[in-house]
């Protein structure tokens, strides 16, 4: 209950005010990391095991830690929930590089989260 209120006042909150764009730098790494780490909870009741793949190096985006953390709670915490019971969640974070492994200029990432049914063969 205390979620869904939370919830409605960070809708209402945004609503109210004009969205500006974040200039705050944030590692979206470990953004991902921290709400893997806390969705013990939802893998031990379904029995699903989250498997996560990002990068060792920071990935730097601009954004609002908040509502990053939000997002991805609701991402991993909907594959967890609505996923098979007894499956595997993949969460994955990929970086944009040139050749030579660096950074491409218009920098991006792109991140998924899989819900995968139990013995299922990843290809």
């Amino acid at each position: 209950m205390a979620r869904l209120i939370d919830d409605l006042l960070s809708l209402s909150r945004v609503e109210l005010s004009a969205h500006v764009r974040p200039d705050t730098l944030v590692d979206i790494v470990v953004i991902i990391r921290q709400v893997a780490d806390g969705s013990k909870r939802w893998r031990t009741e379904r029995q699903v095991t989250i498997d996560i793949e990002l990068p060792t190096a920071p990935v730097m985006i601009a954004g609002d830690r908040e509502e990053l953390l939000r997002l991805f709670e609701n991402l991993i915490e909907n594959a967890l929930k609505y996923g098979a019971s007894g499956g595997r969640v993949i969460v994955s974070l990929v970086t944009a590089a040139g050749a030579d492994g660096a950074p491409r200029s218009g920098f991006w990432c792109a991140i998924s989260v899989l819900a995968s049914p139990p013995n299922t063969c990843r290809g």
